[in-house]
């Protein structure tokens, strides 16, 4: 792949990914903007802003984030199942809008729910369901359109996947393919319990409209918060992974930086769930939780692999680093890897390397996988 292509992709991560956090704030500032404008008072929810004048906000937020949970490609396969499931889940809760919330009758007592929200309910899930339906068609119709094309000009196009992992072999590359054969086999189980949901909302929209109108907003964030915790916890498993299990060192998952704010984004909605159960703020608590842990592991992510694409192509790098360099004798090399993500800068190294003395150079040792890893 040429340099330009392999810019544009790390480019594209790379706004992904800080895309992410803004869409996030706006739910926060635009409720917190709106909580104190005129009289003080917190409604229960995030979601029950809908109906003030934090719609456009709201509903904004929750489509763009959806749209680029769906487009962004996860680390493995069941963080991709994950994060599909709850790109799509949060489409139905920005268009299925939660009941009026009465907490607060001074400053909303004249707020009452619209005349049309079956209609257009019908309307926009409906709309939704096409345009999916359309999309899927779309992804798996051009592959094929693109093949026959080239075929019918005798051509053989080399795709990027065709050139995945070339001239990487070796024991951690078949480490590799093992676990990914393991990652596929729970995301083929994780994929079947989402489309299982989903299904049921389809035929509680079909059949049950009433009753999909008055609870498919609850359902949907509630299985978008679970969606979202669970790629908080699948990529503390693929941090692990990819930092001390190569190097058959013992491995603890909630140890590392993934697992504990998964961790203490669980615990606190445990410790919310305890101290609110009783209160009219729990779902809101519970809600900034949730944005405030996804924003902490979102951010970490993307500061862990700002030079590339995603965490296996990291690994390569750090794999070429760690079993084929010399060592430096004062810690881990301190090249940064170039601006495609496929190879580090090795001047680093080099620069350590002259500096070290023969007594030094004697006894070689090379930095642990984890180490590079965490350096790079």
């Amino acid at each position: 792949m040429s340099k330009s292509f392999e810019h544009n992709v790390l480019t594209t991560y790379r706004s992904l990914r800080v895309a992410m956090i803004p869409l996030l704030l706006i739910l926060v500032v635009a409720t917190a903007l709106e909580s104190t404008r005129g009289t003080d008072c917190l409604l229960g929810s995030i979601s029950a802003y809908y109906h003030t004048p934090v719609r456009g906000a709201f509903v904004f937020s929750l489509a763009a984030l959806g749209a680029c949970l769906i487009v962004y490609k996860g680390n493995d396969p069941v963080e991709d199942v994950l994060l599909n499931f709850a790109g799509f889940m949060a489409f139905l809760v920005a268009l299925v809008p939660t009941t009026v919330d009465g907490s607060c009758p001074t400053k909303y007592g004249h707020v009452v729910a619209d005349a049309n929200t079956a209609d257009a309910v019908r309307n926009n899930v409906l709309t939704l369901l096409i345009v999916s339906v359309a999309f899927l068609l779309l992804y798996g119709f051009m592959p094929r359109q693109v093949h026959r094309s080239t075929s019918r000009r005798g051509l053989q196009a080399a795709t990027p996947d065709s050139e995945e992992h070339e001239g990487w072999s070796g024991p951690l590359a078949t480490w590799f393919r093992d676990v990914r054969h393991r990652k596929l086999r729970l995301a083929g189980v994780l994929g079947l319990v989402t489309l299982f949901i989903v299904l049921v909302e389809l035929a509680l929209f079909i059949f049950w409209p009433d009753t999909f109108k008055d609870s498919a907003h609850g359902i949907s964030a509630g299985t978008m918060v679970l969606g979202v915790l669970g790629v908080m916890v699948a990529n503390a498993y693929s941090f692990e992974r990819a930092t001390r299990a190569a190097d058959g060192q013992p491995s603890n998952v909630w140890t590392n930086r993934y697992g504990i704010t998964a961790g203490a984004t669980i615990a606190m909605i445990v410790a919310a769930v305890v101290i609110f159960r009783s209160g009219r703020h729990l779902i809101l608590v519970v809600e900034l939780v949730v944005i405030v842990g996804f924003i902490a592991f979102w951010y970490m992510q993307t500061r862990e692999l700002w030079f590339y694409p995603t965490r296996e192509q990291k690994s390569v790098v750090v794999d070429h680093v760690a079993l084929r360099a010399p060592a430096p004798p004062q810690g881990v090399p301190s090249g940064r890897p170039s601006a495609s993500g496929r190879g580090p800068v090795a001047d680093g190294m080099a620069a350590a390397t002259e500096t070290t003395s023969p007594t030094e150079s004697a006894v070689p040792s090379r930095p642990s996988r984890s180490d590079v890893y965490k350096a790079l």
